[in-house]
């Protein structure tokens, strides 16, 4: 089990293939940090299945269609947070299922960071299956997830 080994998963989201590990599992997320060569500075989206989720994690909370960035909760883990925010975006489906069961997860595109995201199995399978261990194929949308920062006075589009 990934978990217990505290490997990182590619999965298939909302949006495209994402790697990630549940928020608990800090070594995960770190060697997903790793993996792709992405600074510590930069943290990740979270992943949730349900607004309990959610409020658990961001001190203002509501249903967005894309991800969110919101004021942090200050029980969230730094790796996990900027400046007090956090990037959260809630899923339904077959995964918001699994994440109401399992928890929050991060989910950052499968890619080297600066690079552009893969969307097919096979080039994600022969860039890191050295790498990542736990692969999981499904239907995957084709475009990263819009993200918008509602932490100001007005929300400002950060990724279209």
């Amino acid at each position: 089990c990934a978990a217990a080994s505290h490997e990182p998963v590619i999965f298939p989201t909302d949006t495209i293939y994402g790697i990630g590990a549940p928020l608990a599992d800090i070594e995960a997320n770190k060697r997903i940090y790793a993996i792709k060569g992405r600074s510590l500075t930069q943290p990740m989206p979270v992943l949730v299945g349900s607004f309990e989720q959610m409020a658990s994690l961001a001190i203002s909370t509501a249903v967005y269609p894309y991800t969110a960035v919101l004021p942090a909760r200050p029980k969230v883990d730094r790796l996990y947070t900027h400046n007090g925010t956090i990037a959260i975006r809630l899923v339904d489906g077959w995964l918001g299922a699994l994440l109401e069961a399992i928890g929050p997860v991060t989910a950052t595109s499968v890619n080297r960071s600066g690079e552009a995201a893969l969307l097919e199995p096979e080039a994600i399978e022969a860039r890191f299956a050295d790498e990542c261990r736990y692969m999981l194929w499904g239907k995957a949308g084709n475009k990263a997830s819009k993200i918008v920062d509602h932490t100001g006075m007005t929300a400002r589009v950060i990724r279209e």
